[in-house]
């Protein structure tokens, strides 16, 4: 027990919390985000909104603690495979978000700065064409924006890229 609070400490000391968001907020069909999302004026890309059907939401409310690290900030400067960053993670107390965590910080999270490009660390989904995704929530030129990425575990990925993990309690 001792040794797992010791591995634990670094994490939360390392690892602040930097978004705390709610799930399971009643929102239960991809039609239901979908209409959440753009009614607030958030943009939809292709593939988020095919995969906004293919996973399921939380039906009771839950607060997640999440944290935002960079492929760098987990010991990769020089990039690392989707695989490798997700073990890394793990081995630092980071857990993967729900997939929810993707559309519900989107909507949650209207002041995002603009250039700020945020990777959700989730099991990756197919899409209609075969390809693992992952969601990613953006601000650039064109507003604000829910999108999916190619989530395959040997994606290679640069230091700067920065993830959304769960941090656990």
């Amino acid at each position: 027990m001792t040794q797992q609070h010791s591995t634990a400490s670094p994490v939360h000391s390392q690892f602040p919390v930097w978004r705390t968001i709610q799930i399971g907020t009643g929102l239960k069909t991809a039609n239901d985000f979908r209409r959440a999302l753009t009614s607030a004026g958030y943009r939809i890309g292709t593939w988020a909104n095919d995969i906004l059907g293919r996973f399921t939401p939380a039906t009771e409310e839950k607060k997640l603690d999440l944290v935002a690290v960079s492929v760098a900030e987990l010991g990769f400067a020089n990039g690392a495979t989707l695989r490798d960053i997700y073990a890394r993670a793990k081995e630092l107390g980071l857990e993967l978000c729900p997939a929810e965590v993707g559309p519900q910080l989107r909507l949650q999270y209207s002041e995002q700065l603009y250039g700020e490009w945020l990777f959700i660390a989730m099991e990756a989904i197919s899409v209609s064409d075969g390809n693992p995704s992952i969601f990613d929530v953006v601000h650039i030129a064109f507003g604000r924006w829910l999108f999916a990425y190619y989530g395959g575990p040997g994606g290679f990925w640069i230091g700067s890229f920065r993830f959304v993990f769960v941090r656990r309690n």
